[in-house]
């Protein structure tokens, strides 16, 4: 199918798979009569266009096609890879792709299945991990000195930062290049910028390599922009993330600019307390939230084992009230890097919470879900969802008047997306009964 430049198209069917299509857009900036840069992306919730659109602006800076699959998702791997494997027949038998640079990116789930199928194809330019590393199964793991460049993209309240840094310094270990980028924000595709500074680097780090030749005018834009993030970075009170991008910035432009000031910058940065004390830090931080997701897996686990008894609960209740007086009245609850540990920690729980839970309910066993549910309720009192997905369970287990009152609870926490819930199927026994209609009213 032919692109119009410059416009991103929801959906182009795969013609050899019936129900499968993809996302694409052109940028303007492509050049007519050259091969095509591409880069594929993967949504966890097969969202290609929305992946699509986060890319945009690095389309244009570099003068690539985007394409979203619309069908690989979170799920069996197997699976992903044939709807894969169809999607890239469709892109290269109908565009004329440049195979030096073939670049993949995905965000959480995602991000895992980009990183395995660069793993296995050795054919790709560089991966964009965003949220997410690799998956741990040997298969999917590089071996030394792997062939493609790796950029890492996480928030700092993204439940899987701390994996995001180990993975860095495993890949550093293994002699695989690679950057690691952070913003501040929670577990989600990553803002415009921090998107466009990794596909600087991977770019700047194939032209060092002699693999492609970048433009002179698009070296400098990424040098300016890698520039302005060290320095916010900095300004900012983040010293590991400045003295990470100065390094990247040294290492890609030495030969390029005079960068002895920055060189000499970079080594008293190192040598500062500042630094030393921010790196203790987050050795420390660390560890501290390793222990606090470890020891609530191990309490929901017990919970789901006792499911007749209260004791159970009791210690996770207990638990929880340790970590928020810990980190909210006390532990330095001003300082940033703290406040983001507390954050990830939340979404850890709310996040294993959820996915065991829907492993649970895909195989039949509400009993088990709820149980989740209420630890998740005993989490986070304030957040409607917890509620509604303990109404949920209850519907399903018919405990009609228990799932009235998450619902009533749910309500008095802002819930107001009625519509969501006449959708799911839980609650079709309810929709014309009078307590239902008494809390949403008609659905007709």
């Amino acid at each position: 199918m032919p692109l119009s430049v410059g416009t991103l198209v929801d959906s182009i069917p795969v013609p050899s798979a019936a129900g499968e299509s993809y996302a694409a857009y052109l940028a303007g900036s492509a050049d007519p009569t050259q091969p095509l840069p591409i880069l594929i992306l993967f949504d966890p919730a097969a969202r290609g266009a929305l992946a699509v659109d986060a890319f945009r602006t690095v389309a244009e800076e570099h003068g690539m096609l985007l394409v979203g699959s619309n069908n690989c998702r979170n799920g069996p791997y197997e699976q992903n890879f044939e709807i894969a494997n169809r999607l890239f027949s469709e892109i290269f038998g109908s565009y004329p792709i440049d195979e030096r640079r073939i670049y993949l990116s995905g965000f959480s789930g995602g991000s895992r299945l980009a990183a395995s199928i660069a793993v296995l194809t050795g054919q790709m330019a560089g991966v964009i991990g965003c949220g997410a590393g690799f998956d741990t199964s040997s298969n999917y793991l590089p071996g030394p000195g792997a062939d493609f460049l790796y950029a890492g993209i996480v928030g700092r309240q993204d439940m899987n930062y701390p994996e995001m840094h180990h993975t860095r310094d495993w890949l550093d270990k293994l002699s695989i290049r690679n950057k690691l980028i952070t913003f501040d924000g929670p577990h989600r595709w990553p803002p415009p910028p921090e998107l466009l500074r990794a596909m600087d680097w991977l770019t700047l780090t194939a032209h060092n390599q002699g693999r492609i030749v970048l433009s002179p005018s698009r070296m400098e834009a990424g040098f300016h922009r890698a520039l302005a993030a060290a320095r916010n970075y900095e300004a900012d009170g983040l010293p590991l993330a400045a003295l990470r991008e100065y390094t990247t910035i040294y290492e890609g432009y030495q030969e390029v600019y005079a960068l002895d000031t920055l060189r000499l910058k970079m080594q008293a940065m190192r040598e500062s307390v500042a630094y030393r004390d921010a790196a203790a830090g987050q050795e420390q931080l660390f560890a501290e939230e390793e222990e606090w997701t470890s020891g609530f897996w191990q309490l929901a686990d017990k919970a789901l084992q006792d499911r007749e008894s209260n004791g159970a609960l009791s210690k996770w209740k207990a638990a929880w009230k340790r970590f928020r007086r810990k980190y909210e009245t006390g532990g330095n609850p001003e300082n940033a890097e703290t406040r983001a540990m507390q954050a990830r920690v939340e979404g850890y729980v709310m996040a294993f919470g959820i996915e065991k839970a829907n492993a649970y309910r895909a195989a039949g066993q509400y009993e088990q879900s709820l149980v989740l549910s209420r630890l998740l309720t005993q989490a986070f009192p304030e957040r409607a969802y917890a509620f509604i997905r303990m109404a949920e369970d209850h519907a399903r287990l018919r405990q009609d008047e228990a799932m009235f009152q998450a619902l009533r609870q749910a309500l008095s926490l802002g819930f107001s997306n009625t519509g969501t819930l006449e959708a799911n199927p839980a609650f079709a026994p309810y929709l014309k009964r009078d307590a239902w209609l008494s809390l949403f009213g008609s659905h007709e």
